[in-house]
């Protein structure tokens, strides 16, 4: 089955989907550029309690235990989906976070339980250490690259090419007007995408990621 052609994927690929399957699912929303959203969430606060490739590797478990209730409507409907549930997972570390400022006791419920469901093996090969390292290992080079963008086109690159919001939901962020922000993002694009390119080397880079 074809998992990156909507048109190949029946509306329930994900509640049958084998292990493979799945790796490929993920494999095509782009982890390394998951991973670079989920830096940025975090903040300096909770970096200091978890990393950006915990909250990954929560996601996955997370999503794979709940993929049952999600309607496959393409990858990029995938992936936004995993971004809904890596921010889940990120406010509730914050609220954590904030109960133990106070004082008080925090007891860890588990969003799902994991382990008792057979299916589980699942998502396991997508968080390998080799496959989490390259991962890393290229979430680092989109991170420098995009830092090294200009501050006019910085932040629209980053909410509309890996937050994947609207143009509309990005210049209300920003409070440009969306020509404006239509125009920093065809700029930012360009930069970006270039200075990746001579970065990782011509012709090298074959990734799905932003």
């Amino acid at each position: 089955m074809d998992v990156v052609n909507p048109a190949h994927a029946s509306p329930d690929f994900l509640r049958l989907a084998t292990a493979e399957q799945w790796f490929e699912a993920v494999r095509a929303a782009g982890p390394p550029g998951i991973l670079v959203v989920i830096e940025r969430w975090l903040g300096a606060a909770l970096r200091s309690r978890t990393t950006a490739e915990d909250v990954w590797q929560e996601t996955l478990l997370l999503a794979w235990s709940s993929r049952d209730q999600v309607v496959w409507q393409g990858v990029r409907a995938f992936r936004r989906w995993l971004l809904t549930v890596a921010q889940h997972r990120i406010t509730r570390l914050a609220e954590e976070s904030r109960t133990q400022k106070r004082g008080a006791t925090v007891t860890e419920v588990p969003d799902r339980d994991f382990e008792e469901r057979p299916q589980y093996a699942g998502p396991v090969r997508t968080t390998t250490p080799s496959q989490a390292a390259r991962d890393r290992e290229a979430a680092e080079v989109m991170q420098s690259v995009l830092a090294d963008l200009p501050d006019d086109v910085r932040e629209v690159v980053a909410l509309r090419l890996f937050e994947d919001l609207t143009i509309e939901d990005v210049a209300a962020r920003l409070g440009l007007g969306e020509s404006a922000t239509r125009h920093r993002l065809r700029r930012g694009l360009h930069l970006y995408r270039s200075r990746l390119s001579a970065k990782l080397g011509c012709g090298l880079w074959k990734s799905k990621d932003p």
